[in-house]
């Protein structure tokens, strides 16, 4: 009795920290939009000769959406000289806390097969080893090549051609630990951006209180009062 009882709450333990449909509408949508889930069909190549293996095809669209780097930008990057004095103020428990806290509880499992919710379930135990780890990388400037690697999933796109390799739309689901990390990374970056004024304020993409509605709002505005000021207004798109 007591070894079922066990059993009965580890498994109710799993099902109350692993969203089990989250992953399965991704492998609904490629079941419905290719013949076999799972399989990719032949791509074109440029000299107009088809891929002959998975391997191949999957490299061909990869490569694709994902360019190789130049080398010479990656020996750059190593040979920076990084400035270690600390500016900022240290991160704090409370601080990764509420960003765990603030994820979305849809997030979606990285290479590391960890969900959110596992994490906020074990959050207690590691927070220590959590706060103190993430301490040391950012004092290091160091953001581990583990977490930069993620685990694709190609989105089949319903009105192209699957022979093209820009017919896929790939899915990058990256760790758990990684994007704590990133966020932590990004506010202070934030921080240092909005409190020293180091943003244009013609520049609306991306920022708190800064819409693209407004955006369109100031356009119309000026646009407007050159009217009444019986002035000709041009406008210029960029792509």
């Amino acid at each position: 009795m007591i070894a079922k009882a066990k059993q009965d709450s580890f498994r109710n333990f799993l099902a109350s920290v692993v969203k089990n449909n989250t992953i399965d509408s991704f492998y609904r949508i490629v079941k419905n939009n290719l013949a076999v889930s799972g399989e990719l069909h032949q791509i074109e190549k440029q000299t107009g000769e088809l891929t002959r293996t998975f391997k191949e095809t999957l490299s061909l669209i990869l490569e694709y959406h994902f360019p190789k780097v130049d080398t010479d930008i990656l020996m750059r990057q190593q040979n920076l000289n990084y400035n270690l004095n600390w500016t900022f103020p240290l991160v704090t428990k409370s601080e990764i806390g509420q960003v765990v806290q603030d994820f979305s509880p849809d997030k979606v499992q990285g290479p590391d097969r960890l969900t959110l919710g596992i994490i906020k379930e074990i959050y207690n135990l590691i927070m220590s080893g959590l706060f103190l780890f993430s301490i040391l990388l950012l004092r290091r400037a160091v953001f581990l090549d583990v977490w930069k690697q993620a685990k694709v999933i190609l989105i089949p796109k319903e009105v192209k051609t699957l022979s093209d390799p820009s017919a896929y739309r790939p899915i990058c689901l990256l760790s758990i630990w990684g994007k704590i990390l990133d966020e932590i990374i990004s506010q202070r970056l934030i921080y240092e951006l909005e409190t020293n004024s180091k943003l244009s304020n013609n520049q609306f993409g991306f920022r708190r209180g800064h819409s693209t509605i407004m955006a369109l709002e100031q356009i119309l505005n000026y646009i407007q009062t050159s009217k009444l000021a019986k002035k000709i207004t041009i406008a210029i798109r960029s792509l």
